[in-house]
């Protein structure tokens, strides 16, 4: 059985990736990928937001140290951000064009 990756498009895709190269990914698959970034004051911040929306979204969280970075796959968006949401407890819904939160799925899909 072949691993996902292997079926994915990587042609023109330089390792490790840099920010621009997600453009180029975005075109040869059916993916939309959004960057977030984890700041000093523990906050996480989009650093790229796709310009594409009608894909599925994967979101990779940048982990960046003095000496090298690495892309995550955020498995749940709702529980990384749920820190910095403190005004509401329960799942969020967020929107993958400016990451904006709201309380429930219906919300979200009339302001999109």
């Amino acid at each position: 059985m072949r691993a996902k990756s292997e079926k994915l498009d990587w042609t023109g895709v330089k390792f490790p990736t840099p920010l621009e190269d997600i453009d180029i990914f975005e075109e040869n698959n059916p993916y939309v990928i959004n960057v977030l970034v984890l700041e000093y004051d523990d906050k996480v911040y989009p650093l790229r937001l796709s310009k594409k929306y009608d894909s599925q979204v994967i979101y990779l969280l940048l982990l960046m140290s003095e000496y090298s970075s690495h892309y995550c796959w955020v498995k749940d968006i709702s529980k990384l951000m749920a820190r910095q949401d403190s005004r509401h407890h329960g799942r969020r819904h967020y929107c993958s064009r400016c990451i904006g939160s709201f309380y429930s799925k219906k919300i979200l899909d009339k302001s999109s």
